[in-house]
């Protein structure tokens, strides 16, 4: 390289190199704030009830009920640790004789991590189905009653 242009590049890469501090410097001092909070929040609590637990033997969710902004009920799922299956699937199976995931079943949610899972049950009986996608295996389901009523613990495990 010429020496000339050798030492133009130079000139011109400090340049830029002072140009990048002033702009970094003049964006830190016109930023906003970040906002400081003076004590961390807790849990927030959920206007249940109360839950229930032993409704799935072999798994561990409790079950609580609740009222949503529209005055109807609605059924709440909260796993009380990390489900040991990675994407498991809320289905209402409508009739309680059979328990399949066909095509009158409709997806309700899921349930991820220990997070509670709000549900609005249809109106009519069935089971509460919960399905393994990874596995492609039902888990587990749950009667629930017309007026509900979730059947004692004769969820049945598959």
């Amino acid at each position: 390289m010429i020496y000339a242009l050798r030492t133009r590049h130079r000139w011109m890469t400090g340049c830029l190199f002072l140009g990048a501090l002033v702009g970094l410097a003049a964006g830190l001092m016109v930023r906003n704030p970040v906002p400081e909070m003076d004590a961390i929040p807790g849990e927030v609590p959920l206007s249940f009830s109360e839950f229930s637990d032993g409704f799935w033997p072999d798994l561990p969710i409790s079950i609580g009920h609740d009222l949503d902004s529209s005055g109807s009920e609605v059924m709440i799922l909260r796993p009380q640790k990390v489900l040991p299956f990675p994407d498991v699937l809320i289905y209402w199976q409508p009739g309680a004789q059979t328990v399949r995931i066909d095509e009158q079943a409709v997806l309700l949610g899921s349930l991820s991590g220990t997070l509670a899972t709000r549900i609005v049950l249809p109106e009519k009986e069935g089971k509460l189905v919960l399905y393994s996608l990874a596995h492609g295996d039902i888990l587990s389901s749950l009667t629930v009653a017309s007026g509900r009523a979730v059947s004692a613990p004769s969820g049945e495990v598959q």
